[in-house]
Protein backbone atom coordinates (compact mmCIF):
# COMPACT_ATOMS: atom_id res chain seq x y z
CA UNK A 1 0.00 0.00 0.00
CA UNK A 2 1.54 3.61 -0.76
CA UNK A 3 1.91 5.96 1.78
CA UNK A 4 -0.26 9.23 0.95
CA UNK A 5 2.12 12.08 0.09
CA UNK A 6 0.74 14.62 2.26
CA UNK A 7 0.73 13.60 6.16
CA UNK A 8 -1.78 15.00 7.07
CA UNK A 9 -4.52 14.72 3.98
CA UNK A 10 -6.92 13.51 7.16
CA UNK A 11 -6.72 16.69 9.09
CA UNK A 12 -10.43 18.31 10.03
CA UNK A 13 -11.61 21.00 7.71
CA UNK A 14 -14.26 23.46 7.41
CA UNK A 15 -14.60 23.89 11.47
CA UNK A 16 -14.74 26.75 13.32
CA UNK A 17 -11.36 26.27 15.74
CA UNK A 18 -11.14 27.07 19.32
CA UNK A 19 -9.10 26.28 21.42
CA UNK A 20 -9.91 24.88 25.20
CA UNK A 21 -9.88 27.64 27.70
CA UNK A 22 -11.79 30.36 29.23
CA UNK A 23 -13.01 31.62 25.63
CA UNK A 24 -14.13 28.27 24.66
CA UNK A 25 -16.13 27.87 28.14
CA UNK A 26 -18.12 31.17 27.95
CA UNK A 27 -18.74 31.19 24.33
CA UNK A 28 -19.67 27.48 23.83
CA UNK A 29 -19.97 26.22 27.20
CA UNK A 30 -17.51 23.30 26.61
CA UNK A 31 -14.10 22.86 27.75
CA UNK A 32 -11.34 20.00 28.19
CA UNK A 33 -11.01 19.34 32.06
CA UNK A 34 -8.44 16.48 31.48
CA UNK A 35 -6.72 13.90 28.97
CA UNK A 36 -4.82 10.69 29.43
CA UNK A 37 -2.32 10.70 28.74
CA UNK A 38 -1.32 14.33 29.56
CA UNK A 39 -1.11 16.99 27.31
CA UNK A 40 1.65 18.87 26.87
CA UNK A 41 3.40 15.67 28.66
CA UNK A 42 6.11 12.38 27.77
CA UNK A 43 4.77 9.29 27.58
CA UNK A 44 7.94 6.19 27.27
CA UNK A 45 6.44 2.89 26.38
CA UNK A 46 7.69 -0.19 24.57
CA UNK A 47 6.32 -1.58 20.74
CA UNK A 48 2.87 -3.79 21.10
CA UNK A 49 2.34 -1.87 24.41
CA UNK A 50 -1.56 -0.15 24.35
CA UNK A 51 -1.84 3.54 24.96
CA UNK A 52 -5.09 4.09 26.57
CA UNK A 53 -6.57 6.88 25.46
CA UNK A 54 -9.46 9.09 27.66
CA UNK A 55 -10.35 12.57 27.20
CA UNK A 56 -12.65 14.34 29.82
CA UNK A 57 -15.30 16.97 28.47
CA UNK A 58 -17.25 19.41 31.08
CA UNK A 59 -20.49 20.87 30.20
CA UNK A 60 -21.59 24.53 31.41
CA UNK A 61 -25.00 24.40 33.22
CA UNK A 62 -27.39 26.57 30.96
CA UNK A 63 -25.68 25.17 27.63
CA UNK A 64 -28.14 22.13 27.95
CA UNK A 65 -25.40 19.92 25.58
CA UNK A 66 -25.91 16.46 25.87
CA UNK A 67 -23.32 14.27 25.09
CA UNK A 68 -25.13 12.46 21.79
CA UNK A 69 -24.35 16.00 20.69
CA UNK A 70 -20.64 15.78 21.02
CA UNK A 71 -17.56 13.53 19.52
CA UNK A 72 -14.12 13.55 20.95
CA UNK A 73 -11.01 12.45 19.16
CA UNK A 74 -7.43 11.82 19.45
CA UNK A 75 -5.40 13.33 16.95
CA UNK A 76 -2.20 11.54 16.10
CA UNK A 77 0.42 9.75 14.24
CA UNK A 78 1.19 6.66 15.86
CA UNK A 79 1.82 3.60 13.39
CA UNK A 80 -0.37 0.69 14.19
CA UNK A 81 -1.93 -2.16 12.34
CA UNK A 82 -4.38 0.50 10.88
CA UNK A 83 -2.28 3.10 10.06
CA UNK A 84 1.06 1.35 8.79
CA UNK A 85 2.07 4.59 7.15
CA UNK A 86 1.88 6.57 10.25
CA UNK A 87 -0.48 8.97 8.54
CA UNK A 88 -1.54 11.75 11.16
CA UNK A 89 -5.93 10.86 11.32
CA UNK A 90 -8.38 10.71 14.23
CA UNK A 91 -8.92 8.11 16.02
CA UNK A 92 -12.33 8.58 17.97
CA UNK A 93 -13.07 7.94 21.29
CA UNK A 94 -16.35 6.20 22.22
CA UNK A 95 -18.58 8.33 25.50
CA UNK A 96 -18.47 5.93 28.82
CA UNK A 97 -21.81 6.66 30.71
CA UNK A 98 -20.58 5.44 34.03
CA UNK A 99 -17.97 8.41 34.40
CA UNK A 100 -20.45 10.87 33.67
CA UNK A 101 -20.46 13.64 36.88
CA UNK A 102 -22.55 16.27 37.89
CA UNK A 103 -20.65 18.52 40.39
CA UNK A 104 -22.09 21.19 42.64
CA UNK A 105 -22.27 23.79 40.17
CA UNK A 106 -24.24 22.09 37.66
CA UNK A 107 -21.56 21.25 35.29
CA UNK A 108 -21.74 17.95 33.51
CA UNK A 109 -18.44 15.60 32.83
CA UNK A 110 -18.33 13.48 30.00
CA UNK A 111 -15.63 10.91 29.76
CA UNK A 112 -14.63 9.45 26.25
CA UNK A 113 -12.39 6.82 25.76
CA UNK A 114 -10.40 4.73 23.65
CA UNK A 115 -6.59 2.98 22.64
CA UNK A 116 -4.77 2.45 20.19
CA UNK A 117 -1.51 -0.08 20.01
CA UNK A 118 1.76 1.03 18.37
CA UNK A 119 3.96 -1.00 16.21
CA UNK A 120 6.59 0.23 15.20
CA UNK A 121 9.62 2.17 17.29
CA UNK A 122 9.78 6.30 16.76
CA UNK A 123 8.98 9.35 18.73
CA UNK A 124 5.42 10.20 18.25
CA UNK A 125 2.80 13.28 19.20
CA UNK A 126 -0.49 13.13 20.14
CA UNK A 127 -3.57 15.48 21.39
CA UNK A 128 -7.17 15.40 21.59
CA UNK A 129 -10.29 17.32 20.14
CA UNK A 130 -13.61 17.84 21.05
CA UNK A 131 -16.29 18.73 18.16
CA UNK A 132 -19.86 19.88 18.91
CA UNK A 133 -22.09 20.96 15.60
CA UNK A 134 -19.22 23.15 13.08
CA UNK A 135 -17.02 23.83 16.35
CA UNK A 136 -14.01 21.97 16.98
CA UNK A 137 -11.96 22.70 20.18
CA UNK A 138 -8.42 21.86 20.85
CA UNK A 139 -7.46 20.34 24.11
CA UNK A 140 -3.96 22.69 24.00
CA UNK A 141 -2.19 25.11 21.51
CA UNK A 142 -0.93 23.92 18.04
CA UNK A 143 2.17 21.86 18.57
CA UNK A 144 1.32 21.73 22.21
CA UNK A 145 0.84 18.07 22.00
CA UNK A 146 2.18 14.83 24.40
CA UNK A 147 5.18 13.25 23.29
CA UNK A 148 5.18 9.72 22.99
CA UNK A 149 8.57 7.66 22.90
CA UNK A 150 7.73 4.04 21.57
CA UNK A 151 11.15 1.79 21.75
CA UNK A 152 11.81 -1.27 21.66
CA UNK A 153 11.85 -4.02 24.68
CA UNK A 154 15.28 -4.06 26.27
CA UNK A 155 16.59 -7.60 26.73
CA UNK A 156 17.62 -9.33 30.18
CA UNK A 157 20.64 -7.80 31.29
CA UNK A 158 20.98 -4.09 29.68
CA UNK A 159 22.16 -1.28 31.29
CA UNK A 160 19.87 1.88 32.60
CA UNK A 161 21.58 5.17 32.64
CA UNK A 162 19.13 6.32 35.75
CA UNK A 163 20.36 9.22 37.88
CA UNK A 164 19.15 8.50 41.63
CA UNK A 165 20.10 11.28 43.65
CA UNK A 166 18.32 13.05 46.72
CA UNK A 167 15.21 10.65 48.10
CA UNK A 168 13.13 13.04 46.36
CA UNK A 169 14.28 12.04 42.93
CA UNK A 170 14.06 8.58 43.87
CA UNK A 171 10.26 8.96 45.03
CA UNK A 172 9.88 10.34 41.37
CA UNK A 173 11.43 7.84 39.57
CA UNK A 174 9.29 5.26 41.51
CA UNK A 175 6.47 6.94 40.41
CA UNK A 176 7.24 6.91 36.83
CA UNK A 177 8.02 3.65 36.28
CA UNK A 178 4.29 1.88 36.16
CA UNK A 179 3.69 3.44 32.74
CA UNK A 180 6.29 1.46 31.19
CA UNK A 181 8.24 -1.14 32.99
CA UNK A 182 5.61 -2.76 35.91
CA UNK A 183 8.84 -4.97 37.20
CA UNK A 184 11.17 -2.36 37.51
CA UNK A 185 8.45 -0.15 39.18
CA UNK A 186 8.03 -2.53 41.80
CA UNK A 187 11.70 -3.02 41.95
CA UNK A 188 12.47 0.90 42.63
CA UNK A 189 10.03 1.28 45.12
CA UNK A 190 10.86 -1.87 47.33
CA UNK A 191 14.44 -0.48 46.62
CA UNK A 192 14.05 2.84 47.90
CA UNK A 193 10.94 2.72 50.40
CA UNK A 194 12.30 3.52 53.82
CA UNK A 195 9.75 1.08 55.31
CA UNK A 196 10.91 -2.35 53.16
CA UNK A 197 13.65 -4.27 53.38
CA UNK A 198 16.58 -3.87 50.91
CA UNK A 199 16.38 -6.10 47.64
CA UNK A 200 20.01 -5.56 46.56
CA UNK A 201 20.38 -9.38 47.13
CA UNK A 202 17.75 -9.49 43.75
CA UNK A 203 21.31 -8.51 41.31
CA UNK A 204 21.66 -4.71 41.31
CA UNK A 205 24.75 -3.23 41.71
CA UNK A 206 26.55 0.38 41.59
CA UNK A 207 27.85 0.26 37.60
CA UNK A 208 31.03 2.46 38.28
CA UNK A 209 31.89 0.37 41.65
CA UNK A 210 30.19 -3.10 40.79
CA UNK A 211 28.96 -3.22 44.46
CA UNK A 212 25.79 -3.96 44.99
CA UNK A 213 23.10 -1.11 46.07
CA UNK A 214 21.78 -1.12 49.88
CA UNK A 215 19.13 0.69 50.65
CA UNK A 216 19.69 4.20 50.83
CA UNK A 217 22.70 4.12 48.71
CA UNK A 218 22.68 7.01 45.76
CA UNK A 219 23.75 5.89 42.49
CA UNK A 220 24.90 7.16 39.34
CA UNK A 221 24.10 4.34 36.79
CA UNK A 222 22.19 1.06 38.01
CA UNK A 223 22.64 -2.41 36.01
CA UNK A 224 20.09 -4.58 36.71
CA UNK A 225 21.84 -8.19 36.30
Amino acid sequence: MACPSDPEEKRPKNFIEAISGDESWSTFGIRVKWTDPVVPGNLKLPIGQQVTLRLCVETRKGFNIVPESLSAWCWTHIRAEDNPCGTWREIRLHHNPKCTIVDEHGHTSHVFQSSVVPTADDLYRLTFNIKYGQVMIWANYFQVDNMVDVHVKPSVGTQYDLVVGPPAWKAILCKLMPQSFPFYHTYFCDLFSDNKQSTSSQGARDAKSGKKVKDGDDVEMLVVL
